[in-house]
């Protein structure tokens, strides 16, 4: 019986058919319709909450990742390195147009 009440819970948060089950409890009682139209709204502000927060926290993360890898050298020689290789591009780009 509780495994069917949170079916039944979870199909109104997930706004699946919601509007059948509250009339089938508006038959048994009239004020019932003030339970279910407070429980999805509620019910759909976390659920829609959940979302924005997992797309965030994944753009976070993909901000993070691309600012360690656009980060500049550490060390002397990395930034030589670096410099180096910036000087050679212009270069093999000229030998390769012509």
């Amino acid at each position: 019986m509780l495994g069917i009440s949170l079916l039944t819970l979870f199909r109104l948060m997930t706004l699946e058919d919601w509007m059948y089950v509250m009339y089938s409890a508006m038959e048994s009682h009239r004020l019932s319709v003030v339970y279910f139209v407070r429980f999805v709204i509620l019910g759909t502000f976390v659920v829609i909450n959940l979302f924005i927060s997992t797309v965030i926290k994944n753009l976070n993360e993909a901000k993070v990742e691309r600012l360690t890898k656009l980060q500049g050298p550490a060390t002397q020689k990395e930034f030589l390195k670096a410099l180096g290789e910036t000087h050679k591009a212009p270069i093999c780009l000229e030998a390769h147009l012509a």
